[in-house]
């Protein structure tokens, strides 16, 4: 079996930051949580930054020896009024890896720029599928991506492989694997790009440890619509923030006729031609293998068929739409496997996506009077110059001059040595 998303590209968007130094006097400033600006929007304060040096890890020792030098989660939030720009390398702080299927590739720096909308819209008329490569981030910089795995039985594009179930073997434990960035080049691992289709259990456990339902979950990321997007756990009713916690559920079902049918019909009941028809449901294709073997069913769930709803949560008491992950009723996010289908979003946006997020390669320009924003504790450490130096830096003529042969491998040394580099809001 061809190893999953491979035949498609998975280069992430990338940033053309401003070249001035962030130390420098200018029209941009730096503010924390407690600013005199009072920043309190949750997507401008909500994403995991990296302040502590903090690198990749993992207990393979192939993969450990390549992710140990990139700088782990997000490295750089900076906004203006209409967005928010996020900087990250892609390598979560979480452990990586095994992939014990086979994967030719290694979690790798994809040096990707982001775009979320402080305001987003919601699409009026015909939506916007999510495709395959990433559809959205979380808010540690790994991107995430639909249930599709890329691969559709005999290559017709209409039974689709869903990936959580085809490449549950290929999974970590915190429930990511890495695609090829490129040309596969057996025996040697190649870049990829590490990203989830599912429950982020590991990345939970950092925002959340222990929470089985007994309080609503955090925001873990956003869709690249800009609409947030939340764990299992949210309020019974979603207009009372005050309400009990519940486990919010799907609203879309397995085909269970399928085993008597066949498959033989789309989810919305289009007959197929022989042709065209599926495999036999049974132990080499069982139900829940392509993502055609489910269907929405309306209010059978708490979530629309974009897997979400409007509601309050901590982060919008007075309410907004939101996608959730969702579990398995009879299982939880430790399980084997957790999610059920959709797990994250889909099959349609919900919202007007910015494509400069989905183009492969896209270089997205951030405006030369970006605020850039770090937490409060940091500002203390005196290490925010230290960050910004090495990422503005990065685009310049001379960057792997200034940075070396690994750039993200310097930030250990400029963070040690931020103290000397101390920024204080708005300055």
């Amino acid at each position: 079996m061809a190893h999953g998303h491979s035949g498609h590209e998975h280069r992430a968007p990338h940033g053309i930051w401003p070249s001035q130094s962030p130390t420098e006097p200018g029209p941009r400033g730096i503010v924390t949580e407690r600013g005199a600006s009072g920043v309190a929007d949750p997507a401008i304060v909500s994403w995991k930054l990296n302040t502590t040096a903090e690198t990749g890890t993992s207990s393979d020792a192939e993969i450990d020896s390549y992710v140990r030098d990139i700088a782990a989660d997000v490295l750089v939030v900076a906004y203006d009024d209409p967005h928010v720009y996020v900087q990250a390398t892609g390598v979560p702080s979480h452990p990586v890896g095994p992939f014990v299927d086979g994967n030719p590739s290694y979690p790798s720096d994809v040096d990707g720029t982001y775009r979320i909308a402080r305001m987003p819209t919601v699409q009026v008329g015909d939506r916007s599928a999510t495709g395959l490569g990433p559809i959205g981030i979380m808010v540690n910089g790994v991107p995430f991506f639909d249930a599709r795995d890329g691969h559709s039985f005999e290559d017709e594009g209409v039974w689709n492989q869903n990936a959580v179930v085809v490449r549950a073997s290929g999974f970590d434990a915190a429930r990511g694997h890495p695609a090829p960035i490129g040309q596969v080049q057996p025996p040697m691992l190649v870049p990829g790009s590490y990203h989830y289709h599912q429950a982020a259990v590991s990345l939970l456990e950092q925002l959340d440890p222990g929470n089985t339902g007994k309080r609503h979950s955090p925001l873990i990321g956003f869709a690249f619509d800009s609409f947030p997007v939340y764990g299992p756990y949210g309020y019974s009713n979603p207009n009372d923030g005050t309400s009990a916690i519940k486990q919010l559920v799907s609203s879309y079902r397995a085909r269970s006729e399928l085993e008597t049918t066949g498959r033989t019909s789309l989810p919305e009941g289009e007959m197929l031609p022989e042709s065209l028809h599926g495999p036999v449901v049974g132990k080499e294709f069982p139900l829940g293998y392509y993502i055609e073997d489910f269907v929405y069913a309306e209010g059978s769930g708490d979530l629309n068929a974009f897997n979400g709803r409007f509601a309050a949560t901590p982060e919008y008491p007075d309410g907004t739409f939101a996608y959730y992950l969702t579990l398995d009723a009879i299982e939880s996010i430790v399980s084997e496997t957790p999610s059920t289908y959709p797990d994250i979003v889909g099959p349609d946006y919900y919202g007007v996506v910015d494509t400069a997020n989905t183009r492969p390669g896209a270089m997205i320009q951030i405006p030369d009077d970006v605020t850039y924003y770090l937490p409060e504790p940091a500002y203390e450490a005196g290490l925010m110059a230290a960050v910004l130096t090495l990422v503005c830096s990065r685009y310049s003529s001379t960057r792997q001059s200034n940075l070396g042969e690994h750039p993200k491998a310097a930030i250990g040394e400029r963070l040690k040595s931020g103290h000397s580099a101390r920024s204080r809001p708005g300055h």
